[in-house]
């Protein structure tokens, strides 16, 4: 049967890959995505994070790795891959240590023949998936080549986890060794597919990446002086229609007010400048400008790194994904940065926060634009204190916190290391 559905996914991944390689997402990194360009060689750890925001834990995680092996003699050879580019650019930022040795490229197309020329070529000693990377020739390979997989940050929608259900005995044999599960709810569903003794409840690694600090990071624009600064990010192409009802309400009310607005993928800016401006809204690209913008100006983000400096100078926020049926983004982070973020009535993404965070006031919910353009309003009529925000929030998740450090204690135990 294994070999039976292996020569099936295989053919259907040879059918596929020309049709990939139209699409400019794609073929981005190909020849790294197809193993057609690689360095061999033997690698400790392998560790797959599939966008942006996933391998911002990556990073995380490789940072607290280093300071764990600080004092040791060990040196970790470590390949980390991501699935787009914004992913790639953010894997690379990761803080230089000597005890890591760090390769980062494409993760490769799950295609039978190219991921098992992958095992080969790196030879992994443990695999690490951020998140719920689930692929099946993955997965098999790893089992049959006798590398450990070790699933952090875990997590698995009731949706997710009535597919995956009928495909039980598939996980019991191939699925990960272990599961760090990021809340309860998520470590039951994982052990509804998997023996519950591979599933442990590990807090969540985004409560680790709230840093409360008044520091500021560099902020690659200047916003105009005295000029209310906005901040919509991670916006999904399925709301845009409403963002941009939102805006006009804006940008009639506040024409002093400066906008940012972050395409969750850089990809859709110049279609979303395009839309904005033939509603006869004042859209400019953020490549176009060279010098600061006048105010009033709705500024489309068309390159990925700038959105966590954005929110640090936020006056009021919204974070998208949250007013389709996408599922809502990280709007932790806003909230580490003092300001009181707003987000829509789809965050089912993460509902692990809890809704306390809405009832005590830190985040403001709302059904569609009319009511957030208000919300936003609001915020500017009467802005927050960052310092007494920050406080707030850090005493909320104070107890939410450390499981990055558990995590690299579950890695460096894997390879047999000690931390």
């Amino acid at each position: 049967m294994l070999k039976l559905f292996l020569a099936t996914y295989a053919a259907l991944w040879h059918i596929a890959l020309p049709f990939l390689h139209r699409k400019p997402r794609l073929a981005d990194g190909w020849e790294e995505r197809t193993l057609a360009q690689t360095a061999g060689r033997d690698f400790d750890l392998w560790i797959q994070s599939a966008s942006g925001g996933e391998s911002l834990l990556s990073q995380m995680v490789l940072t607290t790795l280093a300071e764990q092996l600080e004092g040791s003699d060990r040196r970790l050879r470590i390949l980390a891959t991501s699935t787009t580019r914004e992913g790639i650019n953010t894997l690379r930022k990761t803080p230089t240590a000597e005890n890591i040795d760090l390769t980062v490229a494409f993760f490769p197309f799950d295609a039978p023949a190219i991921i098992t020329r992958a095992f080969n070529t790196f030879r992994p000693r443990l695999a690490v998936l951020v998140e719920t990377e689930l692929w099946p020739a993955w997965l098999i390979t790893a089992r049959c080549m006798e590398v450990p997989v070790l699933l952090v940050n875990g997590r698995m929608s009731d949706k997710s986890c009535h597919s995956y259900r009928r495909l039980r005995r598939f996980f019991t044999a191939f699925g990960p060794g272990r599961v760090l599960a990021m809340s309860e709810e998520d470590a039951a569903r994982f052990r509804s597919i998997l023996p519950p003794e591979r599933v442990q409840m590990v807090p969540n690694l985004k409560f680790d990446r709230m840093k409360f600090s008044s520091s500021t990071p560099p902020f690659s624009f200047q916003s105009p002086k005295d000029s209310p600064f906005i901040v919509f990010g991670s916006v999904r192409a399925e709301e845009e229609e409403q963002i941009a009802r939102c805006l006009d309400i804006l940008c009639k009310a506040r024409p002093d007010a400066t906008i940012a607005l972050f395409p969750k993928h850089p990809a859709r800016a110049s279609a979303l400048t395009e839309m904005l401006a033939s509603r006869r809204l004042p859209a400019r690209l953020r490549s176009s400008l060279k010098e600061t913008c006048v105010p009033g100006t709705i500024i489309v983000w068309d390159s990925f790194g700038d959105l966590a400096a954005a929110w640090s100078r936020a006056d009021a926020a919204f974070v998208g994904g949250s007013l389709c049926g996408w599922g809502g983004h990280n709007f932790l982070e806003p909230l580490a940065c003092g300001v009181r973020p707003v987000i829509g009535h789809n965050w089912k993404n993460f509902a692990w926060i809890g809704r306390e965070v809405i009832s005590c006031g830190l985040v403001s919910e709302v059904e569609e634009e009319q009511q957030l353009a208000r919300t936003l309003l609001e915020r500017l009529a009467s802005p927050d204190n960052r310092d007494e925000v920050r406080h707030r929030a850090e005493n909320l998740f104070a107890g939410k916190r450390g499981g990055t450090a558990v995590t690299c204690t579950e890695i460096l135990a894997a390879l047999n290391a000690k931390p």
